[in-house]
């Protein structure tokens, strides 16, 4: 992959009544010469996931971090995840937050896990009343 420019995107939008205009910030273009494309700002960065497994409503909870949250879960789901989740049965996901970077997800999952029940319960309890399990939502099953 070679790098061949960057690509700048005016961003334009409505919050109530006021108007946002502003730039978004510049990413790098590059160039994939074995496919002969460019490839798209989206197609270079990742996306890193914050993640709470539940074993079922008001049960264990866990919490950790990947880039890729349908496998991760699916590992889970399959015994295949850490031990813990395997032996505490913990397969359900209740709550996931996304970002653009591993460190901000990292630092993100060290604070919740630093956080008592109650507060973790927090993060869901609007979103998620009933501790559903979100995986079939976002497997497309």
């Amino acid at each position: 992959m070679t790098l061949v420019g960057r690509a700048s995107l005016r961003v334009e939008g409505k919050l109530g009544n006021m108007t946002l205009v502003g730039q978004a910030p510049t990413y790098p273009l590059a160039m994939d010469w074995t496919r002969g494309i460019a490839l798209r700002p989206a197609m270079l960065t990742k996306t890193y996931y914050v993640y709470i497994l539940a074993s079922a409503r008001n049960g264990t909870l866990y919490t950790s971090v990947t880039n890729d949250l349908v496998r991760r879960v699916g590992e889970h789901r399959e015994g295949r995840g850490s031990g813990f989740t395997k032996k505490y049965g913990v397969h359900r996901l209740v709550w996931f937050e996304a970002g653009s970077s591993i460190e901000g997800a990292i630092v993100r999952e060290k604070q919740i896990k630093r956080w008592n029940r109650a507060w973790k319960i927090n993060l869901f309890r609007d979103s998620n009343p009933n501790w559903d399990d979100l995986y079939p939502t976002i497997a497309r099953l």
